[in-house]
């Protein structure tokens, strides 16, 4: 039971730091242009 509520946790967290990673690369690219 807890496992899953750990396993949710992490997959969200992963997309979060997904979303900023692509985020952060974007706006790097933009900027060396």
């Amino acid at each position: 039971r807890s496992l899953d509520h750990i396993a949710a946790v992490l997959s969200v967290g992963k997309s979060t730091v997904a979303r900023a990673l692509s985020r952060a690369d974007q706006e790097l690219t933009q900027t060396q242009r």
